[in-house]
């Protein structure tokens, strides 16, 4: 049977496997939720079995969630630039 049900794509999350520098995210991407795009950023870790997760079992913790936009790149919202506008700063 065929699902004919459209499957909305939110984004994409990439684990990192070859980090360069250890304090890297371990997992980031950008989604895209109601037209609003956010990065983000997560750290591997592996539970100690006091929670609700069983001891030894691997899980992603959110370090950063942040707008798109304002994650170090503002002039994407902007479609010009001006460079007198940076006087007024």
């Amino acid at each position: 049977m065929v699902d004919t049900k459209k499957k909305t794509n939110l984004g994409i999350a990439v684990p990192k496997s070859d980090k360069k520098n250890p304090n890297s995210y371990d997992l980031s991407g950008q989604i895209d939720i109601a037209g609003v795009k956010y990065r983000f950023g997560a750290y591997k870790s592996i539970a100690n079995g006091e929670g609700k997760m069983p001891k030894g079992s691997e899980y992603y913790w959110f370090h950063r969630v942040e707008l798109a936009d304002a994650a170090g790149n503002t002039m994407t919202a902007q479609a010009s630039f001006n460079p007198d506008e940076l006087e007024k700063m």
